[in-house]
């Protein structure tokens, strides 16, 4: 792996900056860049999740990526309107990289952009199969609609949930997680009503997704868990749901295990 000059890395990305608003020069002047200082001697391990992924990247050192996002972060500040375009450009890239800075860009969109972010969110989330980049986009890339337009955001997840198609029930259980992981949101019962229906009709479908949502709540809340599961494990409740829980069980508190093991035997048929 090439060594970093951080000097000399600050240079090279002042130089691209003068492209951010002619963004096909911009992708350019970003291959080479990260081209630069791509690591070709990696190998990840047979064992690692990345192993298996189809997706290249050019394995450059933390600190490139951090820095041109920093700069991404300064030039969306002074002029925004450039960056959805540009955003888009880094997504059609084959590596890993340029389409991680553009979910990045994307959670920097402001209040005028957000009709046109969600629409960008919901075309690349329909149309991408990583899972990675798909939590990536949840995650970073709906930073500042959960902050500024937070209800805007649930309503796309609550439509996609309503949907009839698994891979929209997914990507609605998939986008509320960074919701659950943030302390600072505090609408829970609209979430777990949105979870509901998801729950008592489609467990094997969304079995990941579900058994995600369930171990994000242990940690976040483990009372509001308990309750939560005595709702689901009503007279409804199939044997499915019964299995789900079960395979959770043990990545719950081991408090909340306690609590919920009667629950399950008192339902079992």
């Amino acid at each position: 792996m090439p060594a970093v000059s951080l000097t000399h890395l600050k240079k090279q990305i002042e130089l691209l900056r003068w492209q951010y608003t002619q963004p096909n020069e911009f992708i350019i002047g970003l291959r080479k860049l990260l081209d630069n200082y791509s690591d070709y001697t990696y190998r990840a391990a047979v064992s690692a999740p990345e192993s298996i992924r189809q997706m290249e990247a050019y394995h450059v050192p933390p600190i490139v990526v951090r820095q041109i996002e920093l700069s991404l972060y300064a030039l969306v500040n002074e002029n925004p309107t450039p960056a959805l375009n540009l955003a888009n450009l880094m997504w059609k890239e084959e590596k890993e990289e340029p389409r991680l800075l553009a979910v990045y860009l994307l959670g920097l969109m402001p209040p005028s952009e957000f009709d046109q972010t969600l629409q960008t969110i919901e075309k690349w989330a329909l149309s991408e199969n990583d899972r990675q980049l798909l939590e990536a986009l949840f995650e970073r890339g709906t930073v500042n609609l959960r902050r500024h337009a937070l209800q805007r955001w649930l309503s796309k997840i609550q439509d996609w949930a309503s949907q009839n198609s698994v891979q929209s029930q997914q990507l609605s259980l998939m986008a509320l997680l960074p919701l659950l992981r943030d302390r600072q949101f505090e609408n829970l019962p609209q979430v777990l009503s949105l979870c509901t229906p998801l729950f008592q009709s489609s467990q094997k479908a969304l079995a990941r997704e579900l058994s995600q949502v369930l171990i994000e709540l242990a940690q976040r809340t483990p009372a509001e868990l308990v309750y939560y599961i005595r709702q689901l494990m009503g007279s409804a409740a199939s044997e499915d749901l019964r299995r789900l829980i079960r395979r959770c069980l043990p990545t719950f508190p081991e408090e909340v295990q306690q609590r919920i093991r009667p629950i399950l035997q008192k339902t079992a048929r």
